[in-house]
């Protein structure tokens, strides 16, 4: 169908008995005739409705294709495409996947096309609708709608009304749930408007039934990657058109040569999701339930990839540079978490020998999230520099809810107390609940059994007691976080929380601010060492937490104390996650360089140019580093107090 020929949809559209009633309802609450209100969708609809003309998609193919070659090396998942495609021919699909750049609909339109599947009908932002992008879309499939539709009734009418047109005529959907890309790297918050529209439309499809199916676009190297970061840290955005079409497409010919991976998530059903058809009122509460499905699928189907796994490496203690023997000594134990976590990758061969993880860090050197070190006369070493921090944590936050429970774990040995009267394991959990309660708004937890049920599988495997023994029998907490090769907490948590921490300060200092605090204005860390810290979307979080942490009734006093008190609370938790950092500094400053081959040594190997390192066993046989490691419990964090070995305090 071409543009010129819309009218008979428009009057398909308009036509069913559901869309003639919502319009009558819609007309009476503008107090307008009915024929007005119809008159005006009329005016709305043509703009809205795509179309798919094969001259287009060959200019598509024969401009953009060869473009997006030259800039991606692009990988599928093609077993899962096969599944997909079975399941396509049964069910109408509704493509949901993360949006991380631009170039998204372009690299997910070509996978589509090579798995064998229909074209999908795209719903994007208008910000796009420019031309040529403008022309283009609506030619191959694309509804450029609003970025919101409040005050206009009638638009939301128009969209509502052309989505049950093409759920009824069995179309493929796609669109981007998080109504814009990540600046961050995490996932956002899932919209629900759209997904509580597809579940009203439903109740007109032929199956009443539709799946769901995540998808993931994992970069290498991602041009708006830069961009995001800089409009996170508060840099004005600037309107999409023909000058940033061009600059865009010149930064990905800069930038070109990396790879990108497409993921697909396990699809689901809607009705099975909410369980019964549900109308009215309760459709939000059904989208609510489609949305927290989602999110948790996108995530699973989120893979690490290569130079996501050296950033979180390089990210430990305080980002000291390190040669690409050291990277490969601390590789292991954490390419070990992974496998023994069965977590999703892509291309982790890629890390096998020596020449392949230089060959991944000098990508990503030119990416700009790693920086160089050292001379002719010694080893090139690699850092996360301050200049690089927020972006590498760009890339880094991409899959780092993978080790969040780690991560919390390794917080939770670190702030409970060794040596008092209390049963170590109850003291844990108790803490562990604690700490559900402060990060639920900062991380993606799961519901408080699941967490503590994934918490437990993570303390044991760091040699914590499985049962509740007496303080003691109970383990030092500090020597286990000791005996660990790698600690992951100040890696994963330490930008939230320092986000968290400033943001509770600002409302604990002005008990009686109602309004929403901006973020502060300068550069590097808001309040220690983590420059990721500085993020608008962190500090959106942020604030929102500590209100509704804090707000719960109207006694101003009652407020300022319990702002005061989660202040402190979160004061404790960034200086337990800065003594990780210490300790974690501690364990890396004695590396072994793999043999000759390349290959890495196991744990307790060690080459032939190099002694063994310098260990003490405590009484149980436990490996300790010989020196006194300073270290700290939770009532000498709250006080900024840390305790050595021997027993002795220092500030």
């Amino acid at each position: 169908m071409r543009r010129a020929s819309l009218r008979p949809v428009v009057d398909e559209v308009l036509g069913t008995p559901d869309v003639q009633a919502m319009t009558a309802a819609t007309a009476a609450q503008l107090g307008m005739s009915t024929e007005q209100a119809e008159a005006k969708l009329r005016a709305c609809l043509p703009p809205l409705i795509p179309t798919q003309e094969k001259l287009a998609a060959r200019l598509t193919r024969r401009t953009m294709y060869p473009a997006m070659g030259l800039c991606w090396d692009l990988r599928m998942d093609r077993s899962a495409a096969a599944e997909i495609c079975r399941l396509g021919e049964r069910h109408p699909l509704v493509f949901l996947p993360l949006h991380r750049s631009y170039a998204d609909p372009m690299i997910l339109t070509r996978v589509f096309q090579t798995a064998g599947l229909p074209p999908t009908i795209r719903f994007a932002g208008d910000n796009l609708s420019f031309w040529p992008l403008g022309s283009l879309g609506r030619r191959t499939g694309t509804v450029f709608i609003r970025r919101s539709f409040v005050g206009d009734r009638l638009y939301a009418l128009a969209v509502r009304s052309y989505l049950r047109y093409a759920v009824r005529q069995g179309l493929n959907l796609e669109w981007y749930p998080e109504g814009g890309r990540s600046r961050t790297g995490r996932l956002r918050p899932v919209r629900n408007g759209l997904i509580r529209d597809l579940i009203d439309a439903l109740d007109s499809c032929p199956s009443g039934d539709a799946y769901v199916v995540p998808v993931t676009v994992s970069y290498e190297i991602l041009p708006d990657a830069e961009q995001l970061v800089a409009e996170d840290a508060g840099v004005t955005k600037h309107p999409e058109g023909i000058r940033w079409l061009v600059d865009h497409w010149l930064t990905c010919w800069r930038l070109r040569g990396g790879r990108a991976w497409v993921s697909f998530g396990s699809p689901f059903s809607i009705r099975e999701c909410t369980g019964q058809t549900q109308a009215g009122a309760s459709t939000w509460r059904a989208a609510r339930t489609v949305a927290t499905e989602l999110a948790g699928r996108l995530r699973a189907a989120n893979p690490i990839t290569p130079g996501g796994l050296l950033l979180l490496l390089l990210t430990g203690g305080h980002r000291e540079p390190r040669d690409v023997w050291q990277i490969m000594r601390e590789l292991k134990p954490l390419m070990a978490f992974v496998g023994d976590r069965a977590i999703p990758t892509v291309d982790l061969q890629a890390l096998a020998s020596q020449a392949e993880v230089q060959h991944v860090l000098e990508r990503l050197v030119r990416a700009g999230t790693v920086e160089t070190t050292g001379d002719a006369a010694f080893p090139r070493r690699y850092r996360i520099g301050s200049a690089q921090a927020r972006l590498a944590a760009f890339y880094r936050e991409q899959a780092a809810h993978w080790f969040v429970p780690r991560a919390i774990a390794e917080l939770v040995l670190a702030t409970t107390s060794y040596g008092a009267a209390v049963e170590a394991e109850a003291e844990a959990e108790e803490r562990a609940s604690r700490l559900h309660s402060v990060l639920g708004g900062l991380f993606p937890l799961p519901e408080l059994p699941a967490f503590l049920e994934s918490l437990h599988r993570e303390l044991a495997a760091m040699g914590w007691p499985g049962e509740r023994v007496g303080a003691d029998a109970a383990p030092d907490p500090v020597r286990l976080l000791t005996a660990q090769p790698l600690l992951l907490a100040h890696r994963v948590l330490g930008g939230a929380l320092e986000a968290a921490l400033a943001a509770a300060t600002v409302l604990a200092d002005d008990p009686t601010r109602t309004e929403r605090p901006e973020l502060p204005a300068g550069n590097g860390a808001l309040t220690g060492r983590w420059p990721e810290s500085r993020s608008q979307e962190r500090w959106r979080a942020a604030v929102t937490a500590a209100t509704k942490a804090t707000n719960s009734g109207q006694d101003t006093e009652r407020r300022a104390e319990r702002r005061q008190a989660h202040a402190a609370e979160l004061a404790t938790l960034v200086r337990a996650l800065d003594f990780l950092a210490d300790l974690d500094t501690h364990a890396a400053a004695d590396q072994t360089r793999p043999t000759a081959d390349g290959e890495m040594p196991t744990v307790n190997e060690t080459t032939d140019d190099q002694s063994p390192a310098t260990f003490s066993t405590d009484e149980t046989g436990a490996a300790a580093p010989a020196v006194p490691l300073r270290f700290a419990d939770s009532r000498t964090l709250a006080r900024g107090i840390v305790r050595t070995d021997d027993g002795s305090e220092k500030p």
